[in-house]
């Protein structure tokens, strides 16, 4: 964002500096105004020429230098200047520049301004002349080469100086829209040569001779520049589809869209919503400045460019806030005017939206609604394959009797923590908590397996209430439960084991399918023997916490009378 402080400086300076260069261009330089229906012919070519510019990324290149040229050697600076500064002004008025960024106005009217005056003092330093006695001279063609070579490196100096020290972005000293615009004023320039020799023949007839083919030449250079953009568009978006779908987990699919996507369509927002329970859940998310972090959106359906796209299942396209504010409250989109949003499509289900908007009218064509298409349906693929992926992951990972996670999946994540372990230094202390059912063959025996497997069940829910979010809960097998608290003490896991311990002895376990020849559901009594080990109390390593947890449940409290809590080392 530029500070308000700069754009103050530069009307300050644009009414001081603009003003003088015209008044000095006038009163100093060779003005010929005589032929003014010939200069309104030229006028009307340049902006002709204007609407239709090369487009590279966010940049815009135009072909206006050759006409412009010919106006400076027949008419003068001043003159050139001026049809030069009303195209400015056209060129920023149908690109739909809004109140908020008309600094660029000035800005481009003053580099403009005096990119000419530079470049019009090197041509008079090489000795050209102006009109249409001099198109022969050997000096005149050497003096307007340096010209048109002046204006190629002037403007690319004075734009790099502008995007370094009034937007404050790095930049490259011969981007891709430099290497463009070289290109395009080396052909253009030239072209502009001979109309300004066939103007010196024949007069006003030489403009409509050379003028025409010109604007039919800078259709041309833009659509030869559209095509090979599309294919570029096609190479990366192939490339892109390759990465998602070769991904497995949903958050790194949702950041290679994302990230991938920010580099091919330069835009200023971008949302990214997936269908869960019935709502739109906001999962990605870009914005130009970065103003907002709406990280906890959720949409319901009938408002707004994705919910319209949700419900109707139909993609939108805008080039402009005209086409759209008659059904969207043009009140919260105040800075958009280019949308494009399309489904996220699986097996002919709508799973998610993705949106994309610029605060640039005519930013996106047709093409990149068909770009944005075949990324949309890449992406739906690459999040089925995670949830397929994530779930059967899941399944491995899930006790099919008490439906948590079971002993390897355990284990696993204590290994990662393990190997993770220098990277958590803010946590100081892990525990874990082994526990088993005291007796619990004779319970199987009075009951029965199904009673038994009841118990199993409801003491893993039980457990997990106790437990929620402070560690992991697994199965160990058959009895036996673990529990691993990142973060806890000793003494913190003490207390959680007290409470499960509290929880199991004072609350007895409905059974309703057992063997006793009673009908009606059976009251059950346990209890539970439980060891703990916490490092770096106990052990050197996290891995050694279940062995360790594992031998204080059975020396420390079933060795010593069952439904005990045992720390490791204590009382052995």
């Amino acid at each position: 964002m530029v500070s308000k402080r700069k754009i103050g400086t530069l009307w300050v300076v644009w009414l001081l500096v603009w003003p003088t260069i015209l008044w000095f261009s006038y009163h100093n330089y060779y003005i010929h105004i005589d032929q003014i229906f010939d200069i309104i012919l030229f006028a009307v070519f340049m902006v002709l020429v204007s609407y239709f510019p090369l487009k590279i990324n966010n940049y815009q290149v135009f072909f206006t230098n050759g006409i412009s040229m010919v106006v400076f050697l027949m008419f003068g600076l001043f003159v050139e200047i001026i049809l030069v500064q009303i195209v400015i002004v056209i060129v920023l008025i149908n690109v739909g520049v809004r109140f908020k960024d008309s600094y660029r106005f000035p800005l481009n009217m003053l580099s403009i301004a005096l990119v000419s005056l530079v470049s019009a003092e090197v041509f008079y330093l090489a000795g050209g002349n102006h009109g249409a006695m001099f198109y022969e001279s050997p000096t005149q063609l050497f003096a307007t080469v340096l010209y048109g070579l002046s204006i190629i490196f002037f403007n690319l100096v004075f734009n790099k100086i502008i995007e370094r020290f009034f937007y404050n972005r790095r930049f490259r000293i011969f981007g891709d829209e430099d290497r463009w615009e070289f290109m395009t004023l080396l052909f253009v320039l030239p072209v502009g040569y001979v109309l300004y020799i066939l103007y010196a023949e024949i007069g006003t007839a030489g403009i409509f001779y050379l003028g025409v083919p010109f604007v039919f030449i800078s259709i041309i250079i833009q659509l030869l520049y559209s095509h090979q953009e599309l294919n570029n568009y096609l190479s990366k978006t192939s490339m892109i589809g390759h990465l998602l779908t070769k991904n497995l987990l949903k958050e790194e699919v949702y950041d290679i869209f994302m990230e991938e996507l920010k580099e091919l369509i330069k835009t200023d927002y971008i949302r990214v919503f997936i269908e869960e329970e019935g709502e739109l859940k906001l999962v990605r998310f870009y914005n130009f400045d970065q103003s907002m972090t709406p990280n906890k959106e959720r949409l319901r359906k009938n408002n707004a460019f994705s919910k319209i796209v949700w419900e109707t299942e139909e993609p939108l396209f805008f080039t402009r806030s005209k086409e759209w504010r008659d059904f969207v409250d043009p009140g919260r989109y105040k800075d958009i005017e280019s949308v494009i949003s399309l489904p996220i499509e699986y097996d002919n289900e709508i799973i998610g939206v993705v949106t994309v908007a610029s605060r640039q009218k005519y930013k996106f064509e047709k093409f990149h609604v068909e770009i944005l298409d075949i990324l949309t349906t890449y992406l739906g693929i690459a999040i089925q394959n995670a949830k397929n992926h994530e779930l059967t992951k899941l399944e491995s990972s899930i006790d099919g009797l008490t439906q948590i996670y079971n002993y390897k999946y355990f284990e696993n994540v204590i290994s990662s923590y393990e190997e993770n372990l220098h990277l958590n230094e803010e946590i100081s202390h892990y525990s874990v908590i082994l526990l088993d059912i005291d007796l619990f063959k004779q319970v199987n025996d009075t009951y029965g397996h199904e009673a038994g497997n009841e118990i199993l069940h409801e003491l893993a829910s039980r457990l997990s209430v106790i437990v929620e979010d402070k560690g992991l809960l697994a199965r160990f097998g058959g009895e036996e439960f673990a529990i691993f608290l990142p973060d806890f003490t000793a003494e913190k896991a003490r207390k959680v084991a007290k409470e499960i311990r509290d929880n199991i002895k004072e609350r007895n376990f409905i059974v309703q399918n057992h063997i006793l020849d009673q009908t009606e559901p059976q009251e059950v009594a346990i209890t539970v023997s439980i060891g703990i080990a916490t490092y770096p109390d106990h052990c050197e390593s996290l891995l050694e916490l279940i062995r360790h947890a594992d031998r204080a449940m059975y020396v420390g409290a079933k060795n010593k009378g069952r439904d005990r809590i045992a720390l490791y080392g204590e009382n052995e």
